[in-house]
């Protein structure tokens, strides 16, 4: 269920465009590798620049959908020891989770930003036959990794709100 609140329906909207543009693009990669497959077999040479997009788009596919399925309650979780846990409990350790992730979230933008500046100063550029840009990618993680960590405050903040069982994953 969406958020009511304006700031969090906005970002509820932001990540849920963030998951469609990385739906796009496996189904972009999917096709890719679709299309270089055939043309190696019927004309046996690769699409230039396959595989260099295809990195792009794994980039995409992985930093647009984090933060959709971190407010979602997507990720993998062992919750061997949180199940034995108080009500209280669960909650505490799903707050140390959610502050855990963000650090974690904010370490991948602050080096990742560092490595776009450095990709932007020097006009990088992909190795294949068509060369691709590399820094808007980079900035395009930098985003994706903001997006994640801004998701994991929110959700933290959605369940103390809520007076709904802990145990239900998402917002």
């Amino acid at each position: 269920m969406p958020p009511r609140a304006a700031p969090d329906r906005l970002l509820y909207r932001i990540l849920s465009a963030g998951r469609g543009i990385a739906a796009l693009a496996v189904i972009t990669c999917s096709l890719l590798a679709t299309v270089d497959t055939i043309g190696l077999w019927l004309f046996h040479r690769p699409v230039a620049s396959v595989v260099e997009l295809s990195q792009m788009l794994l980039v995409v596919i992985v930093f647009m959908g984090l933060g959709a399925a971190e407010r979602d309650g997507d990720h993998i979780a062992v919750a061997i020891v949180r199940d034995r846990l108080p009500p209280g409990g669960r909650r505490l350790a799903d707050l140390v989770v959610q502050a855990v992730s963000t650090l974690v979230y904010l370490a991948i933008a602050a080096a990742g930003f560092a490595a776009a500046m450095r990709s932007f100063e020097v006009q990088e550029f992909s190795d294949g036959l068509l060369p691709f840009p590399i820094y808007p990618i980079r900035f395009l993680l930098v985003f994706g990794a903001l997006l994640s960590a801004a998701a994991a405050i929110a959700v933290a903040i959605w369940r103390r709100r809520s007076d709904s069982d802990p145990d239900i994953g998402g917002v």
